[in-house]
Formats: structure tokens, C-alpha cells, sequence
């Protein structure tokens, strides 16, 4: 096995190769959704023989870093993972249209190949699953484990192995009470086949494993931090684990009701305006923008966290190098705050911090005019919808985003954004703050978050004893 960088020496690795006699069969580039394509070259010129080869990643967050503006614009700053990847959705999309099941089997079949991801052509435990919440399976994961193992018991094959087509065929037509019986319209569904599917002359359904493969399942956030970046990045097909849902929700509140909220945006007055500043790189000063009153903000509820949660799970990030370096400055103030990490949201991805503090720095003067429509401020990095993703998935338990809503609502993701807010009871007033609740408070919040999940439990059963009831009948 050999680890290596991508831009590795690759003169220097072949001869240690060859010298060892080895060949590479198997190539895994991680984070490939960051790299550029020759980057991606680099490795897989040194694995001429290679059977397979796995580029691991996500598109849909940060991009390759690319400085030379003439070379982003020429397709450098598109990684081959995004490139492959968008390519595999659009083919996706027009299969679908063109190869409808119109037979029973057929659907059958292609209900078998969504969930066989890995092209095994048996399913397991963790590939079942999303077919028994499909019908109403609101358990949790020991619950699931215990259901799926008496399943396989009576379908007559291993756990360890799981089911076949056979089984699969089997588990699907039993109408009686031990079965679960789907319509061909439910079969569809599963299988993200929509209109008319009956009739016509269908291609052949295939059930290999598909070129691109998203993972459904995130076990970082609480869910109520999940939903956002779910529905306006990954079309809602992410969601949480079930241990996701059993973690104390945070102490982070609105003021005003003291009910719990995980997902914050704290308006800054537009006294709080922007500036110009210089700052000393590796290689020359640059300019960048600073709000030193939303940064003096921003460290004071930074503070107040690290008192309840302690320094190691806090995390002060901006888009904005100035920014950071007026965060650096005022925590000197706060000796308490030491350990806490201040950072620019590019370098923040693939790290997690219990609560995230975002700084957004630009804002506006207001006059009549503006109060009647959005001021035109160019957003810049801001307004790069991958940046956004990484910022807004980087909490566990909660997120505070600091700025001006008026200035964030010109761009559709940020808009988007603030309706969440607003809609899941987060949006502030410029003269608020988040409210950190008490050792008490957040055991009761404990209690009503467990009560309240307990009934939908309970709904979940209910509903999938109705629909059981009508399949017998049926």
C-alpha cells in the first residue's frame, strides 16, 4: 500500500516501483472534489495496470483553488470528480426518461438495482433499510438490526449475506400479514421511476452499480442543522443518523421565546459598516474587508460559549482575511479563549466544532430608497454557493451567522437561507442576541426534544399498521 500526495514526486515513485516490482491495481484519490484534473493525472500515470479507480469527494463544496482568474475561467477551477459526476446525474436523468418498466418484473428489478448500491446483487441490512422506512419503518438502528435479522429467518437466507432477487421478489408479492406487499405504483416510487410506467416497450432494466455514488447519511449535525444543506444542496436525499437524533440539541436560543434553535442568523445594524484594510501575507500585503463591529460581536458570544463548552468546540470562521485578523486581535482580551480556533471558511472544510460563529462582514448604507429594494453590493466570495455549504455543515450543534440580511438576500442561496431562519423560529432582531440556555433549561429542552421524538414514533407505527391494514385488505 502506498500514500502519497497527488502532486507527489512522481519521477521519484515510479522508480520506487519498479524497483520493488509492484503494481498499483487499486487507486483511491481522496478528496478529489477539491483537486484540480492534472492533479488527479498525477497518480493514475503511475497506476497504468490499475482495475479500479475511486475518486472520493463532494462537488457541491469547495472547489479547487484556483488564482489565475484566465485559467479558472478555462475549466481548471472544475475539478474531474465534479466533471465525471455531473456528467453521470444529467446520463441518469436521461435514462430514466428513455427506459420506463412497463412489466411487474421489470420494476421489480429496478426497485432491487436502487437499492444495491454496491452492485452485489444481494441486499444488507444498511441497503434494506431505505426500503423499510420507504413502508414505514420508524425504529431505530438496534430496532432495524432485530426486525432485518427475523426477516432473513423468514425469507429462508443469511443475515450475513442478505437477499437475493429471489428473496427480494418473495418479500415484495406476500400479501399475507408476515409480508410486504408493494403495488407496482410503490415499486416505482422506490425506484425513482415517475409517470406513466405501464405499457410501451421498455429497454431492458439494468441493476449495475451506478458510475457515481452520493452517501446519504450524515452523522456530524444535529438534524435540525441537517435540513438546510439537505434541501438547498443535495435535493433533500441527505439524512441523519439515527444517533444524530439522540444528542443533547445545544444550549444555543432564540431571546425571545428561550425555545431551542440550532440554526441562528443575528442581523448586524447597518451602523456596523464595512472597511478596507491591509493585510501581510507570505508574499505581499493584500486588501480585504473587515467589520470591526460585528467582529466585536461575533467575540463576545464566541466568549460566552467557551465559557459553557470550553474553547475546543468553538469556532469563530469569516470570508474575509481581515476579518480573521480582527477576530485574532480582540481575543487577546479574552485569556479564556485561547484554544479557540479562528479560521477563513476555505480552510475550515472537513473540520467540526460543536458551535460555529459566521461572519459575513458586508453591509450597506440604507437610505428610502434601498429600504424599498436590495442595494446592489457585489457579494464576491460570498456569494459562491460551495463556500456557503461548507460554512453552514461545519456545526454539530449549532450555527450563528452574523451580517445584514438586506445585503445576503440579493443572492438566491443566502435568500433561501434566511427563509430557513425565519421559518425555523431563528431569525433575530439587529438588537437581540442568542440567548445560551441554562444547565436546567437544556434538560428540559432534553426532555421535550425526547417526548416530542417518542411521538413521532409512535405516528410513524401508526401509519405503517394503517398501511399494512390496507395492503391485506387490498
Amino acid at each position: 500500500m502506498l500514500a502519497t500526495t497527488c502532486s507527489c514526486r512522481r519521477l521519484w515513485v515510479s522508480k520506487l516501483l519498479q524497483q520493488q516490482g509492484v503494481e498499483l491495481r487499486q487507486v483511491i484519490i481522496d478528496e478529489a472534489g477539491t483537486t484540480t484534473e492534472p492533479e488527479v493525472l498525477c497518480p493514475l500515470t503511475l497506476s497504468q495496470h490499475a482495475k479500479h479507480v475511486v475518486l472520493v469527494g463532494d462537488h457541491r463544496q469547495l472547489q479547487p483553488v484556483v488564482k489565475n482568474r484566465d485559467a479558472a475561467a478555462l475549466g481548471l477551477a472544475r475539478s474531474c470528480f465534479e466533471r465525471l459526476a455531473l456528467r453521470e446525474e444529467s446520463t441518469n436523468k436521461t435514462e430514466v426518461k428513455a427506459s420506463t418498466p412497463s412489466s411487474r418484473e421489470d420494476l421489480l428489478k429496478a426497485a432491487f438495482g436502487f437499492l444495491d448500491k454496491r452492485a452485489t446483487g444481494r441486499l444488507t441490512d444498511k441497503d434494506l433499510r431505505e426500503f423499510a422506512e420507504f413502508t414505514g419503518f420508524g425504529g431505530g438502528s438496534a430496532a432495524w438490526l432485530e426486525e432485518y435479522n427475523e426477516l432473513c429467518r423468514s425469507l429462508g437466507c443469511d443475515e450475513s449475506e442478505g437477499l437475493d432477487l429471489e428473496c427480494f421478489r418473495n418479500l415484495v408479492d406476500d400479501s399475507s400479514e408476515e409480508g410486504c406487499y408493494c403495488s407496482d405504483a410503490e415499486l416505482a416510487e422506490l425506484a425513482g421511476v415517475g409517470g406513466s410506467f405501464l405499457g410501451g416497450s421498455p429497454e431492458t432494466v439494468s441493476t449495475k452499480v451506478p458510475a457515481a455514488v452520493m452517501l446519504r447519511q450524515q452523522y456530524r449535525m444535529h438534524p435540525s442543522l441537517n435540513s438546510f444543506p439537505s434541501e438547498q444542496f443535495y435535493g433533500g436525499l441527505v439524512g441523519s443518523d439515527a444517533s444524530t437524533r439522540q444528542r443533547p440539541a445545544g444550549i444555543l436560543a432564540h431571546p425571545r421565546t428561550s425555545q431551542h434553535c440550532a440554526t441562528m442568523f443575528w442581523p448586524s445594524p447597518t451602523s456596523f459598516s464595512e472597511e478596507v484594510h491591509e493585510v501581510a501575507s507570505r508574499d505581499a500585503s493584500t486588501r480585504s474587508k473587515a467589520n470591526p463591529h460585528e467582529a466585536e460581536r461575533c467575540v463576545q458570544l464566541a466568549s460566552a460559549l467557551v465559557g459553557r463548552v470550553g474553547a475546543k468546540g468553538v469556532a469563530v470562521l469569516s470570508w474575509y482575511n481581515a476579518q480573521i485578523a480582527e477576530f485574532r486581535d480582540r481575543l487577546r482580551s479574552h485569556p479564556g479563549c485561547s484554544g479557540l480556533h479562528v479560521g477563513s471558511v476555505v480552510t475550515a472544510q472537513g473540520s467540526e466544532w460543536d458551535y460555529v460563529l459566521l461572519s459575513t462582514v458586508r453591509n450597506a448604507e440604507t437610505s428610502e430608497q434601498t429600504r424599498r429594494s436590495k442595494p446592489k453590493v457585489h457579494l464576491g466570495c460570498l456569494a459562491d454557493r460551495h463556500l456557503l455549504n461548507v460554512a453552514v455543515t461545519r456545526g454539530r450543534l449549532g450555527i450563528v451567522v452574523l451580517g445584514s440580511a438586506l445585503v445576503l438576500s440579493s443572492n438566491r442561496h443566502w435568500s433561501a437561507f434566511l427563509q430557513h431562519c425565519k421559518a425555523s423560529g431563528g431569525l433575530l432582531l439587529a438588537d437581540e442576541q442568542p440567548q445560551l440556555l441554562t444547565a436546567q433549561q437544556q434538560q428540559h429542552s432534553l426532555l421535550n426534544q425526547r417526548a416530542q421524538q417518542e411521538t413521532e414514533t409512535a405516528v410513524d407505527v401508526g401509519h405503517r399498521d394503517q398501511s399494512a391494514h390496507k395492503k391485506n385488505r387490498s
